[in-house]
């Protein structure tokens, strides 16, 4: 779809922005999360269909849209520590990334349930700390970048961080 979802950075509101031939303009539709209002959204993202993903410090939220003005909340996941990144894998699951816990959560869409939880992995504190690329995810980490294999969901190859090498490093995805 061509649209940019615009979390807010002082309410748990996201906006609506299409791109209508050469121009883009706001939708009336939004998603309105009325609890934590002092805080925002991390990230938010389109899933399969009809549904969104945001995530806070505290929760993942699948919400459903029906067409309405507001989004109606489908599933809450309580994940009870902040939530830096969130990417939709394929048609299957989700990854989201939680620094300072140290892990990665893969959840199922659908069921949207957790499916596994994968600790130790020291993520950056970002929204781009996890990339889609052909059949893995990279996560971009503190000391070292981890490699998961899709099929397994399991963390394949870790790149460490000798000698500082990658003290500054930036990842990118350039269409893959």
């Amino acid at each position: 779809k061509k649209i940019i979802y615009a979390c807010l950075n002082n309410k748990k509101i996201v906006k609506f922005f299409y791109l209508n031939e050469k121009e883009f303009s706001i939708k009336k539709q939004e998603i309105f999360f009325s609890e934590y209002l002092n805080s925002h959204f991390n990230k938010c993202i389109q899933l399969i269909d009809k549904y969104l993903a945001t995530a806070d410090d505290s929760y993942i939220i699948i919400w459903k849209d029906t067409n309405k003005e507001l989004l109606e909340i489908e599933r809450q996941i309580t994940i009870a520590t902040k939530t830096s990144d969130l990417i939709l894998v394929n048609n299957e699951y989700i990854i989201s990334s939680q620094h300072d816990n140290k892990t990665i959560i893969i959840i199922n869409i659908n069921t949207f349930k957790i499916s596994k939880i994968i600790s130790n992995i020291d993520c950056i504190d970002s929204q781009n700390s996890l990339f889609n690329f052909q059949d893995y995810v990279i996560i971009n980490c503190v000391k070292d970048i981890q490699i998961l294999f899709k099929e397994t969901k399991e963390i394949t190859q870790n790149i460490q961080n000798f000698d500082n090498e990658l003290t500054n490093k930036d990842i990118y995805d350039y269409n893959n």
